[in-house]
């Protein structure tokens, strides 16, 4: 058995302009060398998240069809509180960041 220094999460939503959320997404979180470390797709309500990632620095790109592609650089992944959420999955320490896709074609 090892001991794990502390886990990273960086959760939130992809919405719209409406603030409609985007099921289906594609969130990507790439780390300071450029290494692709997880892919997570939205769920129905716009939702997503990343769990287990190392605390750093990350750039997080999301798509979806019928939108411009987001980029976030330098999104800071804290290492949980370890006196929040002792022997549960809390969500509560983790970085959000809320994304909203422009459309792709916008009329003029």
């Amino acid at each position: 058995m090892f001991a794990v220094s502390g886990f990273a999460q960086i959760q939130g939503g992809v919405f719209d302009q409406k603030k409609q959320g985007i099921p289906n997404a594609n969130v990507m979180a790439t780390d300071t060398t450029g290494k692709v470390i997880d892919t997570v797709k939205s769920d129905k309500r716009g939702f997503y998240i990343f769990k287990g990632l190392r605390p750093g620095k990350y750039k997080i790109e999301a798509k979806a069809l019928g939108f411009l592609t987001a980029v976030f650089e330098n999104i800071q992944a804290n290492k949980e509180d370890p006196d929040e959420g002792i022997g549960r999955d809390d969500i509560s320490s983790a970085t959000r960041l809320e994304i909203v896709l422009k459309p792709a074609n916008v009329p003029k």
